[in-house]
């Protein structure tokens, strides 16, 4: 147990505030209730007792941070509290080795899942913590707020199973005529199923003797470690543990784990993942580390390393197309899970393309194209065609476009770019660009050869900045903008008014987002930034010269308006379109001008109420306002 672990401190001062009479805080009940599988009540309430003598006699106690130690009796620690205090904690676990985040292109190539780092820092802490990048950033790793019915209908089954493992280790190196006899003990939630607790078969006896590597498995009908139904993620604890026979060791501990998985705080867990922001990997190492302590108190025996594994949708879809891993416990002992990941391919979130146009009499109803996405799309009028690009199943970037005569180029691959996000499209300088977000988070520019329909060699803006969320572009006279989301959810742009392009410049609007900006021109040397904030409130910022930003007030229109995602922007003339998807799915679109402002919201579509699964996309092209989004 490590010195600031808090949910271990509100543990203990629940279980002295419970021996005093007082009446446990919503967070304490449920951290006493998991106690109370491992302890009985007098037991439970035996620990809060000598929790408060060693705080009393010491003014501290081992594992329990000052902000616990210092608080009376009669206060109880909430999760109000919790959540105060967990930057500090997350800042702390931080420093520390182990804890890594999932390259998910390096693991779509075959690259190993754990870095040699974390490996090494398991054996200084026993245990780890693993988590997508996007999740591990301070004020990061937000879910998406709870959207209307339905999303569960994109669910995917997603399967693990242990295949075999590796000793490289024994848990009793050192001991003459060592020997282990191991089984693996695991759990987990998704955001919508639960799995089913897994105590493995016993392995080892006389073939695990130390200074030996062994290979055992494959496993038998014991091997699932999650089976269910999954949409925005599934968290995993797994644990090697060296089983001692006697000191009623038996296959009982099941019924244990069966009740501590169902138990309200680990059936919350992917929600509690979620409200943990921005402080997710503190949650998780203080969870862990907890949960540590409190299964060696149910299970009687020797636990050698445990590791708590958070893979989002991303995260899911990368492994079970790329079918096995290696996952690494290296505590007491050193062992190496072979897991495989089964029931087919689980693709990213993928939509059907559809549009809807708007011209002056109003919305015409929307079109659905064949082409499915695992991104919003992107769009630009260019020479007097509507150009289009999205993302395949595969990852492939793709572009088509809108001919003159009103049909569809069948889609073509822009060079061999691949990514996870939306790509962005924009005219500037007689040329239609595209910059995107590739799979290994550096950004790339590229522009298009009409003439041979052709895309130029893309160009890397930075091989130094990173980023995960799709960029966007606007054009001015002499200027391209190019918007992209750095750590911390904050903005950052660079604008090319020759041949180079500026060094990135964070805003100087202090925002915080995590989706994409929309952008759009706004008369003739000024673009606007349209985002969604944390609150799913729209925010609106203008430039005011190629480094400075000018936060917008809003008006009595816009303050009203809530998206779950990204907005959409385009301008025609001095007439600037915002679109965005409510919280109710469906799409919604206003127009400014400098005369009037924001005016009126309209659903897109009109009649027909487009919906859409996340960021659309708009253009001004023909004298007609296009709208394209996944449904």
């Amino acid at each position: 147990m490590r010195k600031a672990n808090v949910m271990f401190g509100a543990l203990l001062h629940g279980a002295d505030r419970l021996r005093q009479g007082e009446e446990p805080t919503a967070l304490e009940q449920l951290l006493l209730d998991w106690l109370r599988m491992a302890l009985s009540e007098d037991d439970v309430k035996e620990w809060g007792r000598v929790y408060r003598e060693a705080v009393t006699e010491r003014g501290s106690a081992v594992g329990v941070p000052e902000v616990l130690t210092g608080r009376p009796v009669s206060r109880g620690y909430d999760f109000a509290d919790l959540a105060e205090d967990l930057p500090a904690v997350d800042a702390e676990w931080r420093a520390q080795s182990n804890w890594s985040t999932l390259d998910e292109a390096a693991l779509a190539e075959g690259g190993e899942f754990d870095p040699a780092g974390f490996v090494e820092g398991m054996r200084e802490w026993g245990f780890g913590v693993t988590l997508p990048a996007r999740w591990a950033e301070p004020s990061q790793g937000r879910e998406a707020p709870e959207s209307e019915a339905g999303d569960d209908a994109r669910a995917v089954t997603f399967k693990l199973e242990y295949e075999s493992f590796v000793v490289n280790r024994v848990v009793g190196d050192g001991w003459p005529n060592t020997r282990d006899e191991i089984r693996w003990v695991s759990g987990g939630q998704s955001d919508i199923s639960r799995a089913e607790p897994l105590l493995s078969q016993e392995w080892g006896g006389n073939d695990t003797a130390a200074g030996r590597t062994c290979v055992f498995g494959p496993f038998p009908w014991q091997r699932d470690a999650f089976s269910g139904a999954a949409n925005k993620g599934v968290v995993l604890s797994v644990a090697c543990w060296e089983w001692d026979t006697g000191d009623g060791n038996d296959n009982n501990i099941v019924e244990r784990l069966m009740r501590l998985n169902n138990d309200p705080i680990f059936a919350s867990l992917w929600a509690a993942v979620s409200a943990a922001a921005p402080s997710v990997l503190g949650f998780l190492m203080d969870v862990t580390s907890l949960a540590m302590t409190v299964v060696s108190w149910i299970n009687q025996n020797d636990l050698s390393c445990a590791r708590t594994l958070l893979l989002d949708r991303n995260a899911m879809a990368v492994l079970a197309n790329r079918g096995t891993a290696r996952w690494h416990f290296n505590g007491v002992g050193y062992h190496e899970l072979n897991v495989k990941f089964t029931g087919g391919g689980i693709a990213f979130p993928v939509g059907t393309l559809e549009y809807a146009v708007r011209t002056r009499q109003g919305w015409e109803r929307p079109v659905p194209l064949p082409w499915e996405s695992i991104s919003p799309p992107a769009m630009a009028s260019f020479n007097g065609r509507l150009y289009v690009a999205f993302v395949s199943h595969h990852t492939n970037v793709m572009w088509t476009r809108l001919e003159s005569d009103g049909t569809w180029r069948p889609p073509e691959y822009v060079g061999g770019d691949l990514s996870y996000r939306a790509p962005a499209l924009c005219v500037a300088f007689g040329q239609l660009w595209y910059v995107v977000t590739g799979r290994d988070q550096l950004l790339y520019v590229s522009a298009f050869n009409e003439l041979a329909s052709v895309w130029s060699p893309r160009y890397l803006l930075s091989s130094s900045f990173r980023t995960d969320l799709a960029p966007s572009m606007a054009a001015t006279p002499g200027r391209l903008w190019a918007t992209h989301v750095g750590g911390q959810g904050r903005l950052y742009h660079r604008t090319l008014g020759g041949n180079e392009w500026s060094s990135p410049r964070i805003s100087d609007v202090n925002w915080e987002v995590d989706s994409p900006v929309a952008m759009a021109p706004l008369g003739t040397s000024q673009v606007w930034r349209i985002g969604r904030g944390l609150d799913n409130k729209v925010y609106f910022m203008t430039s005011k010269s190629p480094t400075e930003w000018t936060a917008q007030a809003p008006t009595s229109v816009t303050a009203g308006w809530r998206t779950t995602h990204g907005l959409a922007a385009a301008t025609d003339g001095d007439r600037t379109w915002a679109v965005r998807r409510g919280e109710d799915g469906y799409l919604r679109a206003a127009d400014y001008t400098p005369a009037a402002k924001w005016g009126a919201s309209e659903y897109v579509g009109g009649n027909t109420r487009a919906t859409s699964m996340d960021e659309p996309a708009a253009a001004a092209h023909a004298g007609k306002l296009y709208v394209m989004y996944r449904r």
